[in-house]
């Protein structure tokens, strides 16, 4: 008996899901009770033009892969009862947890490490530049001109 297109469509959405985690094709195709062939068609049927997927797009997805991943990982953590899988399981989710951040560091999406702890050394120079052009009694539109500098300025941008 053949399913409704809503079930089919369900159904791709889990293979597409299960081979994002990982699986491979083989047991895609056995758990949804198809043939690799049909695995591979719903896989590639999602695909879109590269160029159409908007860049936030494509990084939220891997950012829900990475998600789904940590969770697997923490339930794998949990439920075994071998110490070694247990282990493996938390060092695999540590080093899940580098690539992410790593990834919102590349992105832009957080402040990369190594500037993390200047910020609040950036943002007391600001306050320091602004307080000395107050005394010198600098004109309003000329201390608005440098603070604009100051935030549109790299360090202060990635220290922020």
């Amino acid at each position: 008996m053949k399913g409704s297109a809503a079930d089919k469509v369900a159904r791709d959405q889990a293979v597409v899901a299960d081979r994002a985690r990982g699986l491979p094709w083989a047991m895609v195709a056995e758990r949804h009770g198809i043939s690799e062939r049909q695995a591979r068609d719903a896989w590639s049927g999602r695909s879109v033009d590269l160029e159409q997927v908007p860049a936030r797009e494509a990084i939220a997805d891997e950012l829900r892969r990475r998600d789904a991943l940590l969770e697997d990982l923490a339930l794998v953590a949990d439920q075994t009862k071998n110490d070694s899988v247990r282990l493996g399981a938390i060092r695999t989710r540590h080093e899940v947890l580098k690539d992410r951040f790593a990834l919102l560091q590349a992105t832009g999406l957080t402040t990369p490490i190594a500037l993390a702890g200047t910020s609040c050394q950036m943002k007391t120079i600001t306050e320091l530049i602004i307080g000395m052009l107050k005394r010198y009694d600098v004109d309003r539109a000329d201390m608005e001109e440098v603070a604009d500098l100051l935030e549109q300025s790299a360090w202060y941008t990635h220290a922020s």
